[in-house]
């Protein structure tokens, strides 16, 4: 689909809309049947999403496994509610099964890194989505401008609300129980490595 076609479609935008667009790096959302495009995420950001897939996938209870930007379709009908998490811990049966995207309720964790292009969705939007989907765990990777510092915030469904759960600060190393056990070093997720 071109620019000229995306910008002629007519709404509500659904997750059928979606198949057949250009690959071009952006990200493709719809809330509420609204298109959201954002840029495509910074070298470092990738980075910071990529090490913190694999620290959770190796930490993952079985039957679960932790990707990175999976489609998130967060209502099954009406189709028109789809967010690309940065991480997603999701059923293992579901990543290998052969779906375009996966349900809210084969989701454990929602992770999101905050780029500057996405401050308020990822601080307030789709939390709240993801919490009225009924998604157990949001994390949200909290960064510096130079990609240095670090925090992850961590929180828990509670009465169909995220509240805080914890807050693990670059030099720190948490032991983490819930919703999965791992020791968390946020530090670890960002730099080059010494190797």
């Amino acid at each position: 689909m071109t620019e000229t076609a995306l910008a002629a479609s007519p709404g509500p935008w659904t997750v059928e809309d979606l198949t057949g667009l250009v690959e071009d790096g952006r990200r493709y959302e719809i809330v509420d049947g609204s298109l959201l495009v954002t840029p495509a995420p910074s070298l470092g950001h990738q980075g910071v999403a990529q090490r913190l897939a694999t620290l959770l996938d190796g930490c993952c209870p079985p039957g679960w496994e932790a990707v990175q930007a999976p489609g998130l379709q967060l209502r099954r009908e009406p189709t028109t509610r789809l967010l690309i998490p940065d991480v997603a811990v999701v059923r293992g049966d579901v990543l290998w099964g052969g779906a375009g995207t996966v349900a809210a309720d084969e989701v454990l964790l929602a992770v999101e890194v905050v780029s500057p292009s996405s401050e308020m969705t990822d601080r307030i939007t789709k939390p709240a989505l993801y919490a009225a989907a009924g998604i157990a765990a949001y994390w949200r990777v909290e960064l510096d401008d130079r990609l240095l510092g670090i925090t992850i915030v961590l929180h828990r469904l509670a009465e169909g609300n995220y509240v805080e759960d914890r807050l693990v600060h670059a030099g720190q190393t948490a032991t983490i129980d819930w919703p999965l056990r791992c020791r968390l070093d946020p530090a670890s997720l960002v730099g080059p490595r010494n190797r």
